[in-house]
């Protein structure tokens, strides 16, 4: 018989090999999740791990809170995210921080604005909270926020575009603002010839640009609020005339005998003798006295008389400058002029005078649509107080069928 020693050296060894062997794969499973634990998204980890679901809520609630820059209530959050939806809120995240430089009151010239691209976001985001730890669901419903996405980058997209194009528009109305600024004071100071024609000329460019394009109502400068700037708000009104002005002529003619270029101008410089009325009258809500009227309605003489001492061969645009403010039925002034008495520019002047106008917010009201600006144009010219052939004009001047009037 095998003595006891004997025997207890058998255990001994086979114990021994069997904790060896023991050693050995404890050491392969813990390779094995190390290789495991390697390959899992950062923003989660594999249901079951303790820190998963408290590091993708963190994840999902500060790019909520990135996209709508304040706190946001704790949301229910999956355990786990796929590489894919990983990748998605990283591509929302850049999406987010590029709608954080985007003004307040951005938007495109369909109406879409960094709001709605803000709250599409945060609906995005908010979807993803209430995924299943599923792979296979979550791998469905990638392809479709995928898409939404894809449009949600290409409006921040125009979104920018659009930005980029009012920072460009603005800088060009300080330019037509100082000018204008300049041929008052020029004429105030009798300084006759001090201001060279040439220098509007980039202006007249840059409107022609936006009314050559069939997206050119993204050329109309229209603020968010009233603008206080006196000077700055001529200008803008005179900016969005001439451009109204220039795509009427390109969508159907100019004024008899009126080159492009002058129409442009006409518009531009149409109010410069409202740099003559005291800027209290300008902002005044209260209903003018008699007096109060007579300097408003004064401006109409005093452009002219501007323009005509700056450019003495633009008779077309001073026609306009005048006369912008006669109506068919003799109701206008300065001078009550009577249907084919006005010139043909300044009734254009007049329709697109009027709907401009509407366009600008004031103190006193806000913006105006431009198919309800349209239809106040239409409504004058059935009462004899717009001509009816322009305001035709102006009202097919529209980017979609849902914009064309009613009959």
């Amino acid at each position: 018989m095998m003595g006891q020693a004997a025997a207890e050296g058998i255990v001994a060894r086979e114990s021994g090999m069997l904790l060896e062997r023991i050693s050995r794969l404890r050491k392969g499973f813990e390779e094995a999740r190390a290789r495991g634990q390697a390959m899992v998204p950062k923003i989660g980890t594999p249901p079951g791990a303790g820190l998963v679901r408290p590091a993708v809520v963190k994840a999902l609630g500060e790019l909520l809170q990135n996209v709508s820059g304040s706190e946001v209530d704790a949301l229910p959050s999956p355990s786990y995210l796929t590489h894919g939806m990983r990748q998605l809120l990283s591509r929302a995240g850049q999406i987010a921080e590029r709608l954080h430089w985007l003004a307040a009151d951005q938007a495109t010239s369909h109406g879409l604005t960094k709001g709605s691209a803000i709250a599409a976001l945060g609906a995005i985001v908010r979807s993803v909270a209430t995924l299943p730890d599923s792979v296979t669901v979550q791998d469905l419903r990638l392809e479709g926020l995928k898409v939404q996405l894809m449009l949600l980058e290409q409006l921040a997209e125009n979104l920018e575009t659009s930005q980029a194009h009012c920072n460009w528009r603005k800088r060009q109305l300080m330019v037509l603002a100082r000018l204008l600024g300049d041929l008052h004071t020029s004429a105030q100071l009798e300084g006759n010839g001090t201001l060279e024609p040439c220098r509007l000329e980039p202006v007249v460019a840059m409107v022609l640009e936006f009314a050559r394009r069939d997206t050119w109502r993204e050329g109309l400068w229209i603020p968010a609020e009233a603008v206080n700037d006196t000077a700055m708000m001529i200008a803008a009104d005179g900016w969005n005339v001439a451009l109204v002005m220039a795509r009427a002529c390109l969508c159907h003619a100019c004024p008899s005998g009126v080159e492009l270029e002058e129409v442009v101008l006409a518009g531009l410089v149409h109010d410069v003798g409202m740099l003559g009325v005291p800027e209290i009258q300008m902002k005044q809500v209260e209903a003018w006295s008699a007096t109060d009227r007579g300097v408003m309605e004064g401006h109409a003489r005093l452009g002219a008389r501007l323009l005509e001492q700056w450019l003495p061969g633009a008779a077309a645009a001073r026609g306009m400058v005048l006369w912008h403010h006669e109506r068919p039925d003799g109701t206008g002034y300065p001078d009550a002029l009577l249907g084919a008495e006005i010139p043909e520019l300044a009734r254009l002047g007049a329709v697109t005078d009027m709907v401009c106008g509407l366009l600008m917010p004031r103190s006193n009201r806000p913006a105006t649509p431009w198919i309800e600006a349209i239809r106040v144009a239409v409504r004058s010219a059935e009462v004899g107080l717009l001509d009816p052939t322009w305001v035709g004009v102006v009202a097919a001047l529209v980017d979609s069928p849902d914009e064309r009037l009613s009959s």
